[in-house]
């Protein structure tokens, strides 16, 4: 919420110093929608405000607003810090998170295995998966065999998603939202995933050659403010509730413990056997 009679309009943010960029247009909820950036130039935070339905005869507040850090921002290591200290500067009120994506990202498996094949042998039923039995692929169907690069387990509907897909695949095609932005490439530099972010490459044996980086990533879409729900054990009754708050995203020892938390349950996999 924004502080009551004041309004964070674009304008409001330029007045105390940010470039912001606006959108010609609105969404189906928000009339408004601009994004803020950082002093580097790059787009920081999206602001979408001024409901098209409020009350009393509609159904939102008229301080209600929705606020996004851009994928860029994510990529910081204090990205919940710095959306936490910009919603206490400006006086909005938190009410709940709406989706975090939280994702890793690796060429191998800690054992070795490519996660090509596996991605492969899971489709062919090597193996099923505990939890989240909706099952969408994506790949191509060729002479010499069909070859998947991504697969999602969830309803819609479910408080958690899960995504496992070659993000170097999707990093440089020219269709995607994702094509060759370079904080992402330096990410992997950081971590040693690559030793040339601007060829994304990497040395094997004194020789580059251009890695296959996996992603492994939790789409977390609670309604309900500071928790969402998770299953146990693929049984449909049993469930755990998780606290889905800022604090819960600040810092990469918190990341990784929600990572492997949400890991043990919606990327479990166990033989299949027939009988």
């Amino acid at each position: 919420l924004e502080p009551f009679g004041q309004p964070r309009t674009a304008d409001y943010f330029r007045s105390v110093g940010f470039v912001v960029v606006e959108r010609p247009y609105g969404t189906r909820v928000y009339k408004e929608m601009f994004t803020i950036q950082d002093d580097n130039g790059q787009p920081f935070l999206e602001v979408r405000r001024n409901p098209a339905s409020q009350l009393p005869e509609g159904i939102h507040l008229p301080e209600e607003c929705h606020l996004r850090l851009t994928n860029y921002a994510c990529y910081h290591d204090d990205a919940a810090q710095l959306l936490q200290e910009f919603i206490e500067h400006f006086g909005y009120t938190f009410n709940r998170i709406t989706r975090v994506d939280i994702c890793l990202d690796f060429e191998y498996f800690d054992y070795g295995d490519d996660p090509q094949s596996f991605l492969s042998r899971y489709l062919k039923h090597r193996y099923s998966k505990i939890n989240q039995g909706n099952i969408h692929a994506h790949g191509a169907d060729r002479w010499n065999g069909q070859e998947w690069n991504s697969l999602s387990w969830g309803a819609p509907s479910s408080d958690v998603g899960t995504k496992f897909y070659n993000k170097t695949m999707e990093l440089f095609d020219p269709s995607s939202g994702s094509y060759k932005k370079p904080y992402i490439r330096y990410a992997w530099f950081r971590c040693g995933l690559i030793d040339d972010f601007v060829a994304n490459t990497k040395l094997k044996d004194g020789e580059p050659y251009t890695p296959q980086i996996w992603r492994v990533e939790f789409s977390i879409r609670s309604s309900v403010k500071n928790w969402f729900v998770i299953e146990l054990n693929g049984n449909a009754k049993a469930y755990q509730s998780i606290r889905n708050t800022l604090q819960s995203y600040m810092g990469r020892e918190r990341l990784l413990t929600l990572f492997a938390s949400l890991a043990q349950h919606y990327f479990h996999f166990k033989y299949f056997v027939e009988g």
